[in-house]
């Protein structure tokens, strides 16, 4: 979990030295993999992930540790998918605030990535409904503000939208069902809070 002052000078692929505490120590070379662009209104912090080769096991999980980000960026070109039935992993949509079902109280889901055969004739439906406030609220602070009201309405895993199109928009929920979708919106005017459906 990182600060919002981070929020757009980290980058996925950027290098890091990771420092982990006694009795480890040393400093081992890291990797971003994952920056999340959706805020958590109440702590005002953002997720990012890093990746560190750990082929000898010395690394165990739980240890604390202290992150400096490089300014270097990772160099990698694309490996060539070798043979017609290798499985390759589809782009996945890091919308964070996923909700299985209309309740408020609903957990927090992460979208994984799907795994799609190449080869395979048929393809699925990957089609997931976002639904946000219908207006963008910018600045970013007033749109935390605006969050942190919905908690306090006791709308839970409200998130603030930091990049993209739909910056500024606070996320209400995720859903893979469009009629769960409608569901919720529905519940959410009746309570005065305008929003609407995004496909993904």
């Amino acid at each position: 979990m990182a600060p919002v002052t981070l929020l757009g000078k980290i980058k996925t692929g950027q290098l890091a030295s990771v420092m982990p505490e006694s009795p480890v120590d040393g400093k081992y070379q890291a990797e971003v993999k994952i920056v999340d662009p959706i805020l958590d209104a109440a702590s005002g912090t953002f997720r990012i992930r890093l990746e560190v080769p750990n082929d000898d096991y010395k690394l165990t999980s739980g240890l604390r540790c202290r992150v400096r980000f490089l300014d270097k960026i990772v160099s990698k070109k694309p490996e060539p998918v070798k043979g017609k039935n290798k499985k390759v992993v589809t782009s996945v949509e890091r919308s964070i605030a996923a909700m299985s079902h209309p309740n408020p109280q609903s957990v927090q889901k992460e979208v994984q990535p799907k795994q799609v055969n190449k080869s395979s004739s048929t393809t699925q439906s990957n089609t997931h409904y976002l639904l946000v406030t219908n207006e963008s609220l910018l600045p970013l602070q007033r749109a935390k503000r605006k969050a942190l009201a919905f908690n306090e309405q006791g709308l839970k895993d409200t998130w603030v939208i930091a990049k993209g199109s739909l910056k500024g928009h606070i996320s209400l929920g995720y859903y893979s069902n469009r009629k769960i979708a409608d569901q919720y919106q529905q519940q959410l005017t009746d309570l005065g809070i305008d929003t609407r459906i995004v496909e993904r």
